[in-house]
């Protein structure tokens, strides 16, 4: 109030005396004799003061956006830390209790359809000829049982088979004597499945034993050798047809072949349980000599 007072009443003295001095003009004594500057401080000073005020810094948008961002990144690391831990566990578990148990369970389905076993049992009226050149051959015919068994797997198959028959000729030596042959004729098998066909290959077991009855002589023979075999087979509905073939030879054995057809029916299906008939002939030619083995057969046969 003071100060106010004290500058109207300047002013008008100045005015009333025509002196008038405009404030800027007026010394530092002056203006500090009047009030209108504070005596301790200088104006050198003030501007200084004034000069070093430093502005409220301003935050960018970027900065608030980075550490927005920053800050969701951090929080979406440790959902996902987190939720990685619990997929993980969940699934292991579910592997653990599901899907390995599904894959034994597919593996075990699938071999058990690849992988097949068929005994078989063939009842053979068998006629058994001895055939030497220019000579009458003598025959017998007998029951004999031909038992077989074949193990499958996807397309490969092994099989096995033995024939095993005792034929006795009357009065056909010179001596006048009876003849009793005794065969046993092993057979074992490879074949590769392509549609209806198998292909392979057999290995042959031939042993003879001919017996002079009347002055208890044996004359023994044993043969090894390979065949060719082919084999087919084709179905309609519940019936089917089996047919094959085979030929093999080695240094003593001119030739050795067979052939078979037969007309089969699938009692049950999936080859559970069938029943086969039809005609077979097995033939060896050696040492000038040809022995045959043929008749009807009838066989049966389970597929599991």
């Amino acid at each position: 109030m003071k100060k106010i007072v004290t500058l109207s009443y300047l002013a008008i003295s100045l005015f009333a005396d025509g002196d008038y001095i405009p404030l800027s003009k007026l010394s530092d004594e002056k203006k500090i004799e009047y009030n209108f500057m504070d005596a301790k401080k200088s104006p050198k000073e003030i501007i200084k003061k004034e000069e070093e005020f430093q502005p409220v810094k301003q935050i960018e948008n970027n900065e608030i956006k980075k550490e927005i961002v920053q800050e969701k990144t951090e929080k979406t690391e440790k959902i996902q830390e987190n939720n990685t831990a619990v997929n993980k566990d969940f699934v292991k578990e579910y592997k653990k209790d599901n899907i390995l148990q599904d894959e034994k369970k597919y593996s075990q389905n699938t071999f058990s359809k690849d992988f097949s076993i068929t005994p078989k049992i063939t009842d053979t009226f068998l006629t058994s000829d001895i055939h030497e050149t220019e000579k009458v051959h003598p025959e017998d015919k007998e029951n004999v049982l031909v038992p077989e068994i074949s193990v499958k797997y996807k397309e490969h198959a092994i099989k096995a088979e033995i024939l095993n028959s005792e034929s006795r000729y009357s009065n056909v030596l010179v001596v006048g004597s009876d003849l009793v042959t005794k065969v046993n004729w092993f057979k074992l098998y490879y074949l590769y499945n392509y549609e209806n066909i198998n292909l392979g290959l057999a290995y042959n077991n031939y042993k003879a034993d001919f017996i002079v009855v009347d002055y208890n002589v044996n004359y023994k023979t044993h043969e090894e050798f390979p065949t060719l075999e082919f084999s087919g087979k084709n179905e309609e509905n519940k019936f089917e047809v089996n047919y094959g073939a085979s030929y093999g030879q080695n240094n003593y054995i001119d030739y050795a072949y067979e052939y078979y057809v037969n007309l089969g029916y699938k009692i049950f299906r999936n080859d559970i349980f069938n029943i086969n008939a039809g005609y077979r002939n097995r033939t060896i030619d050696y040492n000038d000599r040809k022995y045959q083995y043929t008749g009807p057969t009838l066989s049966l046969s389970s597929t599991f």
